[in-house]
C-alpha cells in the first residue's frame, strides 16, 4: 500500500506516513492496537518506526496526592519567603514589635548610616601624618573688583585711580614637621609678586622665624620675650592691644594627631551609641500622625524617650563602668596628655576618677525628654528635644512629600533662640528652597538656597549655594554706617564645592541681574608638606634694637619698585621715603629703650 500524498510504500500498522506525515485513511489506532497485541502473542515482528513511536506514547498516569504535595510544598515556600521579607520592614517591627524594641530597630537602623558618614568625614578633616611625618596644605585668596565697583569706591572715598586695586591675590603654603611649623605667604597685584613672608615656629625651643624676601634673604629669630617686646611697640604706635601665640599652632597639629584613626574612632561611636540605646527603655509610641516644618507636611510614628532620674543614673553607671575598661578609650587620652608634655599614667587616673561624677552630671538632665519622628521605612526624619530642666530646647529635621520638602533647626537655650526654617523642591537627592534665619530679638533675615546636594556630602564632598540680599543683612542688623551704602542693593552669593575629598574651593560674590562687581575665592588643598629646615645664621632679636643693622640693610627700595610696577601710585609708594629716613636714625633708638 502507498501513501497517496507521497506515493511512499506504507509500512505496517502505521497511522502516518514515516516520510511525508500523510494520515493514512481508514487506519484507526484502536486496529493497530489488536493488530501489534497478536503479533506479540505469537511472534517477535519488526518494531513500527519512530516516527510512529512518537505519535503512540502512552502518558503515564498522574498522582493526585502528588500533585497535591508539590502544591503545598510551593504555597510553603513562599509563605516562608514572604515572611522572612516582611519581618525586615519598618511595617513588621512597627506593627508587632513592642514600643522599646522598635525605638532600638529605627535607632540602631539610623546610627549604622550616621556614624558611617561621621566616620568618612572625620577621616577627611583628619591630619594624619603623611610623607615621613609631615602635614601640609595649600591656599589661595583672589579678590576681584570691577571697573564700575573701582569707580565707585575711589569716589566715595575721596580717593585718585585705584585700579590697582582691581585683582588681588594671596597665595599660602603650611607644612608641620616634628616639632616644627612653617607658612609662606605671597601677596600678587595682577601679574606682579609684591610682597612675601616666610615663618618658621620652633615650639621645641619657643622661637619664631620670620623672613621678608623683598627686604633681606636674613630671618630673623624671635624668643618669646622678643615677640613681646616687638608687638608691644607696634601696639604702643598703633593704639592696639596686639598679642601673639606661638605655639598655637604646633600644639593644635599635635592634639589632632593624637587622635585615633576613623576605624578607631568609628568602631567607639557604635559601640556607646549601641550601650546607650540597650539601656533606654522607657519609651511610648504614638498612632500616625502629621509633622509639619517647613509647610511641608509628613505623616509620622513618634517615638517618646522619657529619661528621668532612675533612667540617668543607670545609664551613666553603665557608661562608666565601660569607659574605665575601655582600652581603646585609654589609649586616647594617654596619647592627648603624653602631647602636652603630661604623664599618660596620671592623665588615665585622673579620667578614671572624674568618671564618678558621671552620674551626677547626667542626673542634672533628669526629666530629659526627646520625640523621635519615624517616616514609613523607618527613617527618622526630626527630632524634639528637652534637656531636663535645664530649659534648652532643640528641634531639627526634614519632611518630604513628593518633590516637595520642608526642614527646621531651632536651638533655645536659656532663652536664647536661633531659628532657620524653609521649604523649597527637590530633585533626586539635590534641595533648593527659601529659608528664613533668626537669632534673639533680631529681625529675620531671608535667603535662599539654590543648591545643595545631599549624595556629595555623603562622598565626603561638598555642593552646595547660597544667596542672600545684602540689604536683608543690614537691615536685620540695624545697620546705619552709610559705607555699607555702596553694596546694599546686590546679591551676596557664597558658593562652596569639592573637587576631592581632601580640597575645597569657596566663592563670595556680590551680584545683580547684569554685574558681578565683587568677587572674592578661596581654595584648600591638603597635602603632603615638606620637610623643614631651620635658618643657618638668622638675626637673634631679644630686644628691638638688635634689629639695627637688619633694618639698615634692607631692600625697602624692592618692595616700592614692586608696587610701582603692579600700578600703585607715587602718593603711596612714597611712603617709603619717610621709612627710609627714619632708618638713618635708627642709631639713635637706644635712646629710647
Amino acid at each position: 500500500m502507498t501513501c497517496n500524498k507521497c506515493g511512499a510504500e506504507l509500512k505496517k500498522n502505521s497511522l502516518f506516513c514515516h516520510k511525508c506525515g500523510e494520515k493514512i485513511p481508514d487506519r484507526k489506532l484502536s486496529d493497530i492496537e489488536n493488530n501489534i497485541k497478536q503479533e506479540e502473542n505469537v511472534s517477535v515482528d519488526e518494531p513500527a518506526d519512530d516516527f510512529d513511536r512518537y505519535f503512540n506514547i502512552e502518558e503515564e498516569p498522574r498522582d493526585p496526592e502528588k500533585k497535591k504535595y508539590y502544591i503545598m510544598a510551593a504555597v510553603a515556600a513562599f509563605a516562608v519567603v514572604f515572611l522572612v521579607c516582611l519581618c525586615n520592614t519598618n511595617f513588621f517591627k512597627r506593627t508587632f514589635y513592642n514600643p522599646v524594641e522598635y525605638y532600638k530597630y529605627v535607632e540602631k537602623k539610623n546610627a549604622v548610616k550616621k556614624i558611617a558618614l561621621f566616620g568618612r568625614w572625620y577621616d577627611v578633616i583628619g591630619f594624619g601624618k603623611e610623607n615621613g611625618g609631615t602635614i601640609g596644605s595649600e591656599n589661595t585668596m583672589n579678590l576681584k573688583l570691577s571697573e564700575e565697583m573701582l569707580d565707585t569706591v575711589a569716589e566715595a572715598m575721596g580717593t585718585g585711580d585705584i585700579s590697582y586695586l582691581s585683582d588681588i591675590r594671596m597665595n599660602g603654603r603650611s607644612t608641620v614637621y616634628d616639632g616644627l611649623s612653617s607658612r609662606d605667604i605671597n601677596l600678587f597685584m595682577g601679574d606682579y609678586q609684591v610682597i612675601g613672608l616666610n615663618t618658621i615656629n620652633d615650639t621645641v625651643n619657643d622661637v619664631l622665624y620670620l623672613r621678608i624676601p623683598e627686604l633681606s634673604d636674613d630671618y630673623l629669630g624671635f624668643t618669646t620675650d622678643g615677640i613681646e617686646e616687638t608687638i608691644g611697640l607696634i601696639g604702643s604706635v598703633t593704639g592696639s592691644d596686639a598679642e601673639v601665640d606661638t605655639s598655637g599652632m604646633n600644639d593644635y597639629f599635635d592634639k589632632i594627631n593624637a587622635l585615633p584613626d576613623a576605624v578607631k574612632i568609628t568602631r567607639l561611636v557604635n559601640k556607646y551609641t549601641d550601650l546607650a540605646i540597650e539601656n533606654i527603655d522607657n519609651i511610648d509610641k504614638s498612632k500616625k500622625e502629621i509633622l509639619e516644618l517647613g509647610s511641608v507636611e509628613q505623616k509620622c510614628w513618634i517615638l517618646t524617650v522619657k529619661l528621668g532620674y532612675n533612667d540617668m543614673k543607670k545609664l551613666a553607671g553603665v557608661l562608666r563602668d565601660e569607659l574605665k575598661e575601655d582600652e581603646d578609650v585609654k589609649d586616647i587620652v594617654m596619647s592627648l596628655a603624653e602631647e602636652r608634655g603630661l604623664h599618660g599614667d596620671d592623665a588615665w587616673d585622673d579620667f578614671s576618677e572624674g568618671l564618678d561624677a558621671l552620674e551626677d552630671i547626667m542626673g542634672y538632665y533628669a526629666g530629659t525628654e526627646m520625640k523621635v519622628y519615624v517616616d514609613n521605612r523607618g527613617r527618622v526624619i526630626a527630632r524634639d528635644i528637652q534637656l531636663g530642666e535645664d530649659d534648652t530646647h532643640i528641634r531639627y529635621g526634614r519632611t518630604v512629600k513628593g518633590r516637595e520638602f520642608g526642614a527646621r533647626f531651632f536651638v533655645n537655650c536659656r532663652g536664647h533662640e536661633v531659628n532657620i526654617e524653609g521649604s523649597g523642591k527637590k530633585a533626586g537627592r539635590n534641595y533648593a528652597g527659601d529659608f528664613t534665619f533668626s537669632a534673639d530679638d533680631m529681625d529675620s533675615i531671608g535667603f535662599t538656597l539654590n543648591s545643595f546636594d545631599e549624595k556629595a556630602f555623603e562622598d565626603q564632598k561638598l555642593d552646595i549655594k547660597l544667596s542672600v540680599a545684602v540689604s536683608s543683612i543690614t537691615d536685620a542688623f540695624g545697620v546705619k554706617d552709610t559705607s555699607v551704602d555702596l553694596i546694599k542693593d546686590y546679591l551676596a552669593v557664597l558658593s562652596i564645592d569639592s573637587p576631592g575629598a581632601t580640597s575645597f574651593n569657596a566663592q563670595l560674590k556680590l551680584a545683580d541681574a547684569v554685574s558681578e562687581p565683587v568677587v572674592c575665592s578661596y581654595s584648600y588643598k591638603r597635602t603632603g608638606g615638606s620637610r623643614i629646615t631651620l635658618p643657618s645664621n638668622p638675626v637673634q632679636v631679644e630686644a628691638i634694637t638688635d634689629m639695627k643693622d637688619y633694618l639698615k640693610e634692607a631692600d625697602f627700595e624692592r618692595v616700592r619698585g614692586n608696587l610701582t610696577r603692579a600700578g600703585v601710585p607715587d602718593s603711596i609708594t612714597g611712603y617709603f621715603d619717610y621709612i627710609e629716613q627714619a632708618v638713618d636714625y635708627i642709631d639713635y633708638i637706644d635712646l629710647f629703650f
